[in-house]
């Protein structure tokens, strides 16, 4: 059995379903680091294919994936996060076979020492480990729950965080990235 990648700058949210908080802490994770003076970038995946707009800024795009580079100001997670202030953000989505591949392909153009990349994925636990796995969970979310046993943190949004308070808990003082660490393992 080969051992996972570390992927010591990366921070992974995942999530037991739709609005259980998974952009929401993403976004306030990137505003942390950001006005800690770090650069951060983002990136959001999902294993559906949905149409995409002919604006969108697609990078690499084929009948079964599409990397885009988020420029749009809308409501989509990968635009939540640029405004959140990643320096860029990119929305990868493909079938769970390629998505790993293609995250790697964006992670080695913007990894960088000093980055931090907030990555909002489910199925990408399946391939690395990052630096912290963080599980966000509702009262009625049953999704990606063979993922819970592996997370670092496990939040549940309606008792352990809200805006105003989610940056003063105990991952955060747990997570020391180090100056010179250049992300791979």
């Amino acid at each position: 059995m080969t051992s996972m990648k570390k992927l010591n700058n990366t921070i992974l949210v995942c999530g037991s379903g739709k609005n259980v908080g998974k952009t929401t802490l993403s976004c306030l994770l990137i505003q942390h680091y950001q006005r800690l003076g770090k650069k951060v970038y983002a990136i959001k995946t999902s294993t559906h294919l949905h149409p995409l707009d002919k604006d969108e800024d697609i990078i690499d795009q084929s009948e079964d994936y599409a990397i885009v580079k988020e420029r749009r100001d809308n409501q989509k997670d990968s635009s939540l996060m640029l405004k959140s202030g990643a320096i860029e953000s990119y929305y990868i989505q493909s079938s769970k076979d390629k998505l790993f591949g293609l995250f790697e392909s964006v992670y080695n153009t913007i990894n960088s020492p000093n980055h931090i990349i907030i990555c909002e994925s489910g199925s990408l636990r399946d391939y690395f480990i990052p630096r912290l796995f963080i599980f966000v969970t509702g009262e009625h979310a049953s999704k990606n729950m063979q993922y819970k046993p592996l997370a670092d943190f496990i939040l549940y949004p309606e008792t352990d965080f809200n805006k105003s308070d989610i940056l003063n808990v105990s991952f955060l003082k747990q997570l020391k990235l180090n100056e010179h660490d250049d992300g791979v393992e």
